[in-house]
């Protein structure tokens, strides 16, 4: 069986899509029968069923590579960069894959994940407005978090369909990540660039795969939600006070990496768009704050019980 020589880990809603059918055109990258398998974080986990899949199902879904040709393989799952149990089970089996992460700024993140909720089962995922969406992620998921720790064969659906925020917290995942793998396995890329110079962010993913350059023609784009009825613009007070949320955990991604994303700057030039096309109502920045205090308390004490807890 073939072992996969990379995997993109994450971010969801980042662009991992785009990302990995564009690699796939290269001639010497063969894909998996799927895009994301969702096998260390999702079909390894026992839940309420009386089987998991195992690790001849993962690598079974590889294709088989001869070791004399020059192919390699890889998957694209962007939940397993917010799962806290996947580093460790992944470095047991691929202790030499290289990872691959796109982020992009958090608060587009939120949206994008709020709107492709809102488009899943005539929007039955997510019947909320995105303002109330925030204020229940508290509520939805820190219950869901817990039993997540207690449990490595627990298995969440509303932990990761509505971690709208926990998911733009790079940082701390990152830092989980690259407590167990090595700096040099990682290539970080952002979405922005890879929006706007497609090319320029492959020519990195290849160099950093050591596969010659390939000029990818596919020009779809993937997962395109803008042009959907249901996608409203965000309030630009709301889009602040999101981007003032964000920004300590931003900086402290940019010191860590040691590279800037200057998401920041960017919120700052985003045009203004009418309130009333979400709703007539916002939180301000200070109901925002308190509402998530408790939240990033109890994220601290289960980070806390990660760190204690062996895997």
């Amino acid at each position: 069986m073939t072992l996969p020589s990379f995997i993109i880990i994450g971010a969801q809603k980042c662009g991992t899509t785009s990302l990995y059918n564009y690699m796939i055109e290269h001639p010497q990258i063969l894909p998996a029968s799927m895009k994301e398998l969702h096998f260390f974080n999702w079909r390894s986990k026992l839940g309420n069923r009386q089987t998991a899949e195992g690790v001849d199902w993962y690598l079974s879904q590889f294709p088989k590579i001869d070791s004399e040709k020059d192919f390699i393989t890889g998957e694209a799952t962007p939940d397993y960069l917010l799962d806290p149990y996947t580093p460790h089970k992944m470095f047991k089996l691929l202790p030499n894959v290289k990872l691959i992460v796109i982020l992009r700024n958090p608060v587009d993140r939120a949206i994008s994940q709020y709107y492709h909720n809102r488009s899943i089962k005539k929007r039955m995922m997510e019947p909320l407005s995105f303002i109330k969406a925030i204020e229940k992620e508290p509520e939805r998921i820190n219950n869901e978090k817990s039993k997540l720790m207690l449990d490595e064969n627990y298995r969440s659906l509303f932990h990761r369909k509505y971690s709208y925020l926990e998911r733009g917290l790079y940082i701390e995942q990152l830092e989980r990540w690259m407590s167990i793998f090595a700096r040099e396995n990682f290539l970080i890329l952002k979405s922005e660039d890879f929006f706007k110079n497609r090319d320029s962010t492959l020519r990195q993913v290849f160099n950093f795969l050591g596969l010659p350059h390939h000029q990818v023609t596919n020009k779809t784009k993937y997962n395109e939600l803008n042009s959907k009825p249901f996608y409203k613009p965000i309030g630009q007070k709301i889009r602040s006070d999101l981007a003032t949320y964000f920004k300590p955990y931003n900086q402290k991604l940019e010191e860590y990496l040691g590279m800037k994303f200057n998401w920041d700057i960017n919120a700052e030039k985003k045009p203004k768009q009418s309130n009333n096309l979400v709703e007539n109502k916002h939180l301000s920045l200070s109901e925002l704050k308190h509402k998530l205090d408790k939240y990033q308390s109890q994220l601290k004490q289960i980070k806390s019980k990660l760190d204690e807890s062996s895997i």
